[in-house]
């Protein structure tokens, strides 16, 4: 062989030892990693069991692990590593409050513990120990929000502030008048004003705002005119935005004249 063979040969090598290298890094690892292979086959039993009988991962054929415990923390015998099985029932049959199957307490050989409380936790009120009913009410009848079961508050008032006469806390009825008859305007039912006992205010204003004459504060009519205009700029007489004479509320024509020809416009064009 001479030197160039040689030479091949030993570069055919370290590519092959580099390829080596390689897929043991993408199967997992270095080749020998510890007791176990890439592949997970221990290295003096060559299966993927040690000689204990367990694998990679620390696990027998069965699936437990060197404490006896499966992946879901109970042994052979179904108890986990604080004793209780699947039902919550240590060896001798009993749950972590000392009860059995039949709910009876070891230590009392009743249905209740020595503090009064059963299996599930409760007095013989249906109290837990936080003072709560199933439904999460307190030895008072109160929720966790302060209110209860009819929705009332400490101070007797539901979500929307009313008492179970229809009242606020500063006396106003859901209909809007107090326990008097008033609204906050200081009217009654029957359009009578509190401090006159008439149905003019001291202004001289009844309860829909309109004076004697039947016009309201801004000047406008029960039917909604001032001076011949409504609100929108409607004319009564035409119920278009002219007058008679073509003229807006504002006075103005179509072409922006006043009556007296001045443009609403001074700076427009003539």
């Amino acid at each position: 062989m001479n030197d160039d063979d040689k030479l091949t040969e030993e570069k055919s090598k370290e590519t092959i030892d580099e390829c080596v290298d390689d897929t043991a890094i993408i199967l997992g690892g270095e080749i020998d990693d510890g007791e176990f292979d890439y592949r997970g086959i221990h290295k003096s039993t060559g299966t993927k069991y040690d000689e204990e009988g367990y694998d990679k991962g620390g696990r027998d054929k069965e699936g437990y692990d060197r404490n006896g415990y499966d992946v879901i923390g109970r042994n052979k015998e179904g108890y986990d590593t604080d004793g209780y099985d699947e039902d919550g029932l240590n060896k001798e049959g009993y749950d972590i409050n000392g009860f059995g199957k039949d709910q009876v307490h070891k230590i009392t050989k009743t249905l209740w513990d020595k503090e009064g409380y059963n299996v599930i936790r409760r007095d013989k009120d249906g109290y837990d120990k936080g003072g709560r009913t199933r439904q999460g009410y307190d030895r008072n009848g109160y929720d966790v929000l302060g209110r209860d079961k009819e929705g009332y508050d400490r101070n007797g008032y539901d979500k929307e502030g009313y008492n179970e006469n229809g009242y606020t806390s500063w006396g106003m009825g859901k209909d809007g008048y107090d326990v008097l008859g008033f609204d906050d305007g200081g009217w009654n039912r029957n359009g009578v004003y509190k401090d006159t006992g008439t149905k003019w205010n001291k202004e001289g204003y009844d309860k829909e705002g309109y004076n004697e004459n039947g016009v309201d504060r801004v000047g406008y009519n029960k039917a909604g005119y001032k001076d011949g205009w409504d609100q929108n700029g409607y004319n009564y007489f035409t119920k278009t935005k002219y007058d008679k004479d073509g003229y807006d509320k504002e006075g103005y024509n179509l072409y922006s004249r006043d009556r007296n020809g001045r443009n609403k416009f001074p700076y427009a064009p003539k």
